[in-house]
């Protein structure tokens, strides 16, 4: 996607430098699908700091392949979606979140609970179950 907040992502990219992360950080904006499933299979945690979704594709690339993943509380449909799975932590600010996933990465133990418990949800964000879902919603027209 976009870069939704300039000002956080400035920051974050000073921050990067300053502890010598550039080599271990990467950015992605739009990419096609081969290219996400290529990136997912390379990485080690999902995070998200998209004020926003709209299907959140990044978000449940990530989920179905079970890295832990880390997004902001405002996420409200895919609080909804995850619903209260452990793999998946929502947070409420970015201080949260750069807390929360060094909690993480620092316990193999959580690590492995956290994408342990994704495997659960990987059904829930198949492409089947999502086309259910918008089947349903727009015959039963409910939001």
């Amino acid at each position: 996607g976009t870069i939704q907040d300039h000002k956080l992502y400035e920051e974050l990219l000073v921050f990067i430098k300053d502890n010598n992360l550039t080599e271990r950080v990467r950015f992605f904006f739009e990419q096609t699908q081969e290219q996400v499933a290529k990136i997912v299979q390379e990485s080690d945690i999902n995070f998200s700091v998209s004020n926003w979704e709209t299907f959140g594709r990044g978000i449940f690339e990530g989920i179905s392949c079970g890295l832990p993943t880390f997004v902001f509380s405002k996420l409200i449909g895919v609080s909804q979606i995850c619903n209260g799975n452990r793999g998946v932590c929502f947070v409420n600010t970015p201080e949260e979140m750069a807390t929360e996933i060094e909690r993480v990465i620092k316990s193999p133990e959580i690590y492995f609970q956290m994408s342990n418990s994704l495997k659960e949800l990987a059904n829930t964000v198949s492409f089947e179950k999502e086309r259910e879902r918008l089947i349903d919603v727009l015959l039963n027209r409910r939001l």
